[in-house]
């Protein structure tokens, strides 16, 4: 196998646990995909017959509501694995998967892959692991979406992403090193565009973030947290 090709198998994390020769059988099952920014690797109008890893990039996976917006679920980091749903059986995709960068994925058939969940009880209990803390996750987004205000939602969002994807300054601010527009910020809490950028602007003017073109500077996770918990409440003086 190209040596190149095992090497981004490695970075995924789900096969840490293999060993080289199962590694060599994972990559003559894979398919090298790149996709550029903002194209599109599935929607529901595709087939549900394989499982994508992650090699290099940012994937967002959304959903449409019933109103017709777009719900953000995740963005995922390399190493990560999707469309885990074509191993529960399902015909179609669920949702959308778009490339935020360019982006390299491994395409595993589905038939391909249960075969390594059945010759290693390992990499199918990181597997079921994994799927059920997005399950998890998506009934917390859920509860979210349904007993917490926009301006709460959106502090958790912007906690979440600093964890995730932040970048400690030498000045101590966190940048968060994803370029969103307002309107996918808007997504990621099923909100609008113009909300989520009146929000932000009180997010500012609390001394809370910044801005740096595209890039959000956050000066202090601790109160946007406490703000998401409803712990404190906006300025009255601003």
């Amino acid at each position: 196998m190209d040596s190149n090709k095992l090497w981004y198998l490695k970075r995924i994390n789900l096969f840490r646990c293999l060993d080289a020769g199962e590694l060599e059988r994972v990559g003559e099952m894979a398919h090298h995909r790149v996709y550029q920014r903002r194209q599109l690797i599935f929607s529901p109008e595709n087939r549900g017959d394989c499982i994508y890893l992650l090699k290099q990039g940012r994937v967002k996976l959304s959903r449409f509501d019933d109103t017709g917006k777009e719900v953000t679920l995740a963005i995922l980091e390399e190493g990560e694995f999707f469309g885990e749903e074509a191993l529960t059986g399902q015909e179609r995709r669920n949702g959308y998967a778009e490339a935020l960068e360019e982006v390299r994925v491994c395409r595993i058939s589905r038939e391909d892959f249960e075969k390594l969940l059945e010759a290693n009880s390992e990499l199918a209990l990181h597997v079921a692991r994994q799927m059920s803390e997005r399950l998890l996750g998506a009934h917390s987004q859920i509860e979210s979406l349904a007993f917490q205000g926009v301006p709460q939602r959106l502090a958790a969002v912007v906690v979440k992403l600093a964890e995730a994807h932040g970048q400690t300054l030498d000045t101590g601010k966190i940048r968060i090193d994803l370029r969103l527009t307002h309107q996918e910020l808007a997504s990621l809490v099923a909100s609008t565009r113009e909300t989520t950028t009146t929000v932000l602007s009180r997010f500012k003017r609390e001394g809370w973030i910044e801005t740096d073109g595209r890039w959000i500077l956050v000066n202090s996770l601790e109160a946007l947290r406490a703000f998401a918990a409803d712990e404190v409440k906006w300025s009255s003086t601003r």
